[in-house]
């Protein structure tokens, strides 16, 4: 993607698989076309290099632009590109590509011979080709550089055959479209159907005091014929995230009618589905290319709706001309085609008002366990804020809920310690989120230093209370920091502690103490090739649905990287550890499918009773009765009875008991 100013959809080797031809731009004026031959395998690449499709085609050296169309409808794709005339010429020449008996392509300057039209700029305007008059052949839109006041759309009718096209100017249909421009800048003309009747209407980009956004000139019949104009709307009613730089129908589900791809000044494009025949779904794009930001990136895996396949929050920084913008972009992967893509949700609603920062950290947790999330945040500034949605699909209104991080609630100036780096986990197994936080101190002898603290989450009925466990602190390496995260490695039921540090390096400490109470050791060389830049902000997750956790990580160049867990590791009894009291742990995950750990703890030898019943009180499965040493361990439960059948989706308890004595018992979800 990088360097791409044109795009091209169209299947050039008639193999039934799309082909895409990419002009890039390496610096300069020069440029070259690199071809994608469309594949039918059901796992990436989707889309493989393959110059062949290209042999032949020698462009002078200003040349731009690149198109797919048929324009001599003989079911074969041709190719057009723009070049100047001559080196420092100011006039334009379409070239029209197109195989010769051996499959090469050679160019045929005759086609677009009678096209006059001058531009300053090569990259913005490429033609775009559409039977507008209904006599079974292509015509043209193109655009040019523009007076004040007006859009330089320029409209040409083929009054010729598909065979020997004969261009002619129709000024007449754009007249309005030239005469009311949307914005100061505009280009990137194209004809699609983008409202609820059977006219095509012309959709172009324009730019108006740097806000960059698409204008649809609805079409309009009468005995003139086929026109542009009526009340200009903007697509989608508002501005896109990234810009939008080129248009590009095509019909991508192949369902007849056409969809709309928009490459985006992020070197990125996103896919505009049809909703029916008319107008496009905004809520069911796809990106093609990688989610990508102006500056800091970071990343967030969610499991919104409950499918067990886990989606994505992207967020990231831009610049505008008036202000910087940070924004927030929920992503699930679903299947277009065959091919496994993002697709946009807009499930995150982020808070009004919300301080506009290049360095953040944030989460979304349930901190007092009343099923409404929390967004958890502090910015670069170490403001530690934290808000509620009542809303469990995150639409709803985000208001302050400061009071549940009330000990860590910065207020500048108004104290010696500043909170920041939040990362909430349930390190204790008690089915509540405790907290580890990087502390700065400004008074007495520690002034100026930094370290991490962790606090344990102590629920009650007037609300939550937050106890500091230094306890905890046990191994850890407390001058390591910027960017901390939590997740189960090793799958051996506790939480992990990931940090990234701003020289780009991710440092590893696994939880080598119990359940109940973590201790940390460095493992050094698990990331040890992996460079990631500066302000390295992981998330772990089962993005590949393999049972282990994978990893996003943003950094300060607005990149978001993917690296899928391919180790090795299983999930074993352990024991040898001596906890000094008992303890039965939530099941993690809760809820889950189809498997579940349960970890428990027991301070002297005896005789242990495992048990899970159904909510009728009835025994569904034996796990552990065996006499065990003194211990943490670790049972996996695959969602079977004792039959070896699977058990229903439903709330099951498990049970533990020492000595033939109860111990504890906790409740556990099964969804199918």
């Amino acid at each position: 993607m990088d360097g791409a100013t044109s795009w091209a959809w169209g299947d050039l080797d008639r193999d039934g698989f799309s082909d895409i031809v990419v002009r890039k731009h390496g610096g300069g004026v020069e440029s070259h076309l690199v071809a994608f031959r469309g594949l039918a395998a059901s796992a990436p690449p989707y889309w493989a290099a393959a110059p062949d499709l290209l042999s032949g085609i020698s462009e002078p050296v200003h040349s731009a632009g690149v198109v797919i169309a048929d324009l001599d409808g003989d079911g074969a794709p041709n190719i057009i590109t723009l070049s100047l005339r001559e080196p420092g010429a100011p006039e334009l020449q379409l070239l029209y590509w197109r195989k010769n008996s051996a499959g090469a392509w050679f160019a045929d300057s005759t086609i677009f011979e009678t096209i006059e039209t001058t531009e300053s700029t090569l990259f913005s305007n490429d033609p775009h080709f559409a039977d507008i008059d209904g006599d079974d052949d292509l015509d043209m839109v193109i655009g040019r550089e523009a007076r004040f006041g007006e859009l330089g759309v320029q409209f040409f009718e083929n009054i010729g055959t598909p065979d020997l096209p004969i261009w002619q100017q129709d000024s007449s249909r754009v007249a309005f479209v030239n005469q009311n421009p949307p914005g100061f800048v505009s280009w990137s003309p194209v004809f699609v159907h983008a409202n609820e009747d059977t006219l095509l209407d012309l959709l172009l980009v324009f730019e108006i005091e740097s806000a960059i956004s698409v204008a649809v000139y609805p079409g309009i019949a009468d005995t003139a014929g086929l026109r542009w104009g009526g009340n200009i709307e903007a697509l989608f009613g508002h501005n896109f995230d990234a810009g939008p730089q080129q248009l590009l129908p095509f019909d991508v589900n192949q369902d007849g009618h056409s969809d709309l791809l928009i490459l985006e000044g992020s070197r990125t494009g996103r896919v505009y589905l049809t909703a029916d025949s008319a107008t496009f779904d905004r809520q069911n794009y796809f990106r093609v290319g990688p989610v990508r930001f102006q500056f800091t990136a970071s990343a967030l895996a969610l499991n919104h709706d409950s499918d067990f396949e886990k989606e994505l929050l992207a967020v990231g920084h831009f610049a505008s001309f008036f202000n910087d913008i940070t924004t927030f972009q929920s992503y699930k992967k679903d299947t277009l085609l065959g091919m496994e893509l993002w697709r946009q949700t807009g499930w995150f609603s982020p808070p009004e008002q919300f301080n506009i920062v290049l360095r953040f950290k944030y989460q979304i947790t349930d901190i007092d366990n009343n099923d409404q999330p929390n967004f958890a945040v502090t910015t670069d500034m170490h403001f530690f804020q934290a808000y509620e949605n009542s809303d469990a699909n995150l639409q709803g209104t985000w208001k302050p809920s400061n009071e549940l991080i009330a000990p860590f609630n910065n207020r500048h100036l108004q104290r010696d310690t500043l909170y920041f780096d939040p990362s909430f986990a349930d390190l204790d197994r008690d089915d509540d989120v405790d907290l580890l936080v990087a502390a700065r101190f400004f008074a007495g002898p520690d002034s100026g230093k930094t370290q991490y603290r962790f606090f344990e989450n102590d629920l009650r009925q007037q609300g939550v209370v937050w106890h500091e466990r230094p306890d905890w602190l046990s191994g850890l390496d407390t001058d390591v920091l910027f960017l901390s995260t939590f997740s189960d490695l090793d799958l051996d039921g506790d939480q992990d502690l990931i940090i990234g540090n701003n020289a780009g390096k991710l440092v590893y400490f696994e939880n080598v103490g119990s359940a109940l109470r973590p201790s940390w050791q460095l493992i050094p060389d698990v990331f040890t090739d992996m460079d990631v830049f500066s302000n390295a902000a992981p998330t772990f997750a089962d993005f590949d649905g393999d049972g282990r956790p994978d990893l996003f990580i943003g950094n300060q160049y607005g990149q978001l990287l993917y690296f899928r867990n391919e180790s090795i590791v299983s999930v074993e009894e352990r024991s040898g550890r001596q906890p000094s009291s008992f303890g039965l742990l939530q099941n993690y995950p809760n809820p889950f499918n189809p498997a579940t750990t349960i970890t428990y703890e027991i301070s002297n030898a005896g005789l242990v009773q495992l048990t899970i019943y159904n909510i009728r009180g009835q025994i569904v499965k034996k796990m552990v009765e065996t006499v065990q040493g003194a211990g943490s361990y670790n049972v996996v439960w695959d969602g079977t009875a004792d039959a070896g059948l699977p058990a229903a989706s439903g709330v099951y308890v498990y049970e533990l008991r020492l000595h033939k004595q109860l111990v504890e018992r906790k409740k556990m979800v099964l969804i199918h």
